[in-house]
């Protein structure tokens, strides 16, 4: 109905409306990974919404939601420095939209 161009700008909308992303980390465990990730968020006045993480085998796992609302950091930047701290601390870290996140892997 939309199109390719026509979805973007919705996705875009809702992005920019809703402010609520999915954080995904992975990699191997060691001390600090989350102090890392929610120094960073507190650092920006983000929001965790909801936080869960585990370990299996020696691979840490964990996933967030985060509200960032109240933040001045756009999605760009947020993306790009997650990606950045990831690259230094030896770990994946994936930002997503929630709600768009929500839709594609919708069951």
């Amino acid at each position: 109905m939309y199109g390719l161009n026509g979805t973007f700008l919705i996705n875009y909308i809702i992005m920019i409306i809703n402010r609520h992303y999915l954080i995904t980390v992975i990699g191997d465990d060691k001390v600090g990974i989350v102090a890392k990730i929610s120094g960073y968020l507190d650092g920006n006045n983000i929001n965790i919404e909801e936080i869960n993480q585990g370990i299996v085998g020696n691979t840490f796992l964990m996933v967030m939601i985060i509200n960032m609302t109240n933040s001045k950091v756009d999605f760009v930047k947020l993306d790009k420095d997650l990606i950045n701290l990831g690259k230094r601390s030896a770990l994946k870290i994936k930002v997503y939209n929630k709600e768009v996140f929500d839709s594609v892997y919708k069951i």
